[in-house]
């Protein structure tokens, strides 16, 4: 006599459905052979977690793609170290039923800064690039940018406090301190709402030092651990860009509008406004701006490499009243 209650628990050993079986029996294959892959490597996750991840090149040298083992969970901005070297998790594709695959970006420096209400001192492995950029200045293009850098690093609730103006120390040459101040802190282009981990990205430019950096612990306004709470600045003028982030190819002009707030947050008409845009300078032949006054209008001529390059758009004012500089980002379509 057939025991069907035996044979059924068998037959669902593996999964209840036929297609659950085949995710199973897949997970179990690439268990099992993932260790005689020569591109299987043991990596510290967030400095605590032994893991194995599968991990093969990518389009450039500072970044690799890797791939988890079934059952393993690795999130966006989680630091990797492997093979001597510091790495962040920096995209996931999250059609993950049977594995987790994704991007890792190389490292290239620490930075140190200190909590600002218990004054530890906070170090983060981050990378480090120089963008394109270039300015406008009534309607007249201006050199590339030198002495400014793009940082990013992971999101957790330490660098998430980090705020514009907030200075840093790159390197010390001939007791001579680097220093680059925050203008933009972005956090939302990089952070999911509904999955963890992400990361920041800093717009930093140079700056110069003060009496109260730290050069043995290449920290910028060290304050002592004991020393007493300063009563918080008032918040600088705000200025903000109103225009759509998307401009089309061979399409109708964008134009943009830069508005300035007093004090009470009234629109001050008086501010002369200092536009900036960023962008790969090998398409400069095929974008088109015009400021006129308070406007600045920005054009894409129809040339289909353009398709997915970003512009960013700066605004601050003439006399330097608005430190807490704005700027928004547009993506060519």
């Amino acid at each position: 006599m057939i025991n069907w209650d035996l044979y059924t628990k068998r037959l669902n050993i593996n999964g209840d459905s036929n297609r659950q079986r085949i995710i199973n029996q897949t997970k179990s294959k690439i268990t099992t052979s993932s260790s005689d892959l020569p591109s299987c490597k043991t990596v510290l996750v967030n400095q605590e977690i032994e893991q194995s991840l599968i991990i093969t090149s990518a389009k450039s040298n500072d970044k690799k793609n890797f791939t988890t083992l079934p059952d393993e969970t690795i999130n966006i901005g989680d630091n990797i170290d492997w093979n001597g070297l510091h790495w962040f998790v920096i995209s996931i594709d999250f059609d993950d039923e049977i594995v987790r695959k994704g991007e890792l970006q190389q490292c290239n420096r620490i930075i140190k800064w200190q909590n600002p209400n218990t004054k530890e001192i906070i170090e983060r492995w981050c990378f480090c690039s120089q963008p394109y950029s270039s300015g406008v200045d009534d309607g007249k293009v201006i050199n590339i940018l030198n002495g400014k850098y793009k940082i990013q690093l992971p999101y957790d609730d330490e660098t998430k406090l980090i705020t514009v103006d907030k200075r840093f120390m790159f390197d010390v040459i001939n007791d001579v301190p680097e220093i680059y101040k925050v203008v933009f802190a972005d956090r939302n282009t990089n952070k999911y709402q509904d999955i963890d981990g992400g990361f920041i990205e800093l717009t930093l430019v140079s700056d110069t030092d003060l009496p109260n950096d730290n050069l043995e612990l290449m920290i910028c306004d060290y304050i002592p651990p004991n020393s007493p709470t300063l009563p918080p600045t008032p918040s600088a003028l705000k200025c903000e860009i109103k225009g759509r982030t998307d401009i089309k190819i061979g399409g109708s002009t964008r134009t943009y509008e830069a508005v300035f707030y007093n004090s009470d947050d009234v629109i001050d008409d008086t501010i002369t406004p200092i536009w900036e845009l960023e962008y790969n300078p090998l398409y400069s032949d095929y974008i088109v701006f015009e400021q006129n006054g308070n406007l600045i209008n920005i054009s894409c001529l129809d040339y289909e490499d353009l398709i997915g390059e970003k512009i960013v758009l700066k605004l601050k004012d003439k006399d330097g009243l608005y430190q807490n500089q704005f700027e928004i980002e547009c993506v060519v379509m």
